[in-house]
């Protein structure tokens, strides 16, 4: 059984919603609790009303990020079940209460779909069960600001009944982190220091948490008339946020430049990810196989180049990720996968960061065979963890530079899996394949380019 959760973007509702939080959410220190009040409550899809745990784990979620006052359920003067509600009723109540923003939440009826599946051998049926969870958004004149849908699945065998709270859950709690980083982004607005560490005027009660990240850009008040007003207009990139407490906060420049004395704002925006695409040389030993002949073919010392495919999170401090690797040589080719977890250490911010990483390491080796009655090649697989330091230069916004220098201990292939002319799988002979031993050399080196999105 697995789970997942698929995603429905913002409709385009959000820059109304975006314009009226920004005359709701609190961005100056020293400023008294100005969150706006906020109201959950059940709406009912096709005649049916979400369950009240649903409702109740949306107001513990959206208030738990301090960014809200957030109404308790018999206060907000609205049925549990208020399909038929007209927004222009919101209008008195948001008056009585002082409430700024609702929000409603159901549940869409559940789909289901049958997929067959070969499993040893034989065709098997099963069930995948959709559940999607939606919330409308509402401001205290009744408009309406956006709308998020998220869904979560299951696939069962046939017969077998899912746990629907568990995925309206799931839904559920995918539409709370949705709503908070992109309907309600955390807005501030400050003057940027000398760095490269800066002070921001709000904290935890803003909603602030650390390794959150931010999207700077300089703000303006008019036209600018000399060229210093200019130089303070180059501010933009990606802050994240390093140390966060009751009434302020620091950040540090993932990405971009910070002009010290202009003004600032940042809104909250999803972690940024790094994509890179780098060389690698992986010296290993072998073992020829029994009667070569060609002396290319007897060389027991040799140099893998291999390419590798990075994905991971990037910030400073810890980050996850894994990477894909290639190798096509002389007989062999490689096929690797690599889970790694990483900490970024800043050096001179953000242009240069070193970069230390420990993980596992999965490779499928193949290598061709000598013999044409073999009806396959020869197969086997090593396993190992591995361990690397890298310096990232980031000269501009998103394109960079690394060069990484690695260690590695794991398992050395002594016999290669083939099938013979029957179709039986059985160990190679040394004298059908090139190689009958392999061996990976502790120290691995490489230089690449890496893409930072954000």
């Amino acid at each position: 059984m697995f789970l997942r959760i698929l995603s429905t973007p913002l409709r385009p509702h959000a820059l109304t919603l975006l314009l009226v939080l920004a005359l709701l959410v609190p961005s100056m220190a020293g400023a008294t609790d100005h969150r706006p009040d906020l109201a959950v409550f059940a709406r009912s899809i096709g005649g049916e009303g979400p369950p009240d745990w649903l409702v109740g784990m949306m107001r513990d979620g959206l208030g738990e990020s301090g960014r809200f006052n957030v109404i308790s359920a018999v206060s907000t003067g609205i049925p549990d079940d208020s399909a038929l509600v007209d927004p222009a009723d919101l209008v008195p109540i948001a008056a009585d209460l002082g409430v700024d923003i609702y929000v409603a939440v159901g549940v869409r009826p559940v789909v289901e779909r049958d997929l067959t599946r070969l499993v040893n051998d034989s065709i098997a049926t099963y069930t995948e069960t959709s559940v999607t969870v939606a919330a409308w958004f509402y401001s205290g004149g009744g408009t309406l600001m956006g709308t998020i849908e998220e869904s979560s699945a299951t696939t069962m065998p046939a017969g077998t009944a899912p746990s629907l709270d568990r995925l309206i859950e799931s839904a559920g709690r995918a539409v709370a982190r949705e709503a908070l980083a992109g309907v309600f982004p955390v807005e501030i607005h400050f003057v940027a220091g000398s760095g490269p560490v800066f002070d921001l005027p709000a904290g935890s009660e803003v909603g602030l948490r650390e390794g959150m990240a931010l999207s700077v850009v300089a703000s303006s008040t008019g036209f600018p008339e000399t060229l210093q007003e200019y130089e303070m207009l180059r501010t933009h990139g990606v802050l994240q946020v390093t140390d966060v407490w009751n009434g302020g906060s620091r950040g540090r420049l993932l990405a971009g430049t910070m002009v010290q004395g202009g003004e600032v704002i940042a809104i909250e925006q999803s972690r940024p990810v790094v994509i890179s695409l780098a060389w690698e040389g992986l010296p290993i030993s072998v073992t020829p196989g029994a009667d070569l002949t060609d002396p290319d073919d007897l060389e027991t010392e040799r140099m893998m180049h291999r390419i590798r495919l990075d994905v991971g999170t990037c910030k400073w401090g810890l980050n996850f990720g894994g990477s894909a690797l290639f190798v096509v040589a002389d007989h062999l080719s490689l096929l690797g996968l690599t889970f790694q977890g990483s900490h970024r250490m800043p050096v001179s911010t953000p242009g240069i960061a070193l970069r230390a990483s420990a993980g596992v390491d999965v490779s499928f080796l193949m290598q061709e065979v000598r013999e044409p009655y073999l009806s396959s090649n020869g197969s086997a697989v090593s396993v190992g963890g591995l361990a690397d330091a890298a310096v990232e230069f980031l000269p501009t916004d998103h394109l960079g530079f690394r060069v990484s220098l690695g260690g590695y201990i794991g398992t050395s292939v002594n016999s290669w899996n083939v099938t013979d002319q029957y179709g039986s799988p059985r160990d190679a002979e040394d004298n059908e394949v090139y190689f009958t031993g392999l061996e990976r050399s502790p120290i691995t080196f490489g230089a690449g380019l890496f893409y930072l999105m954000y």
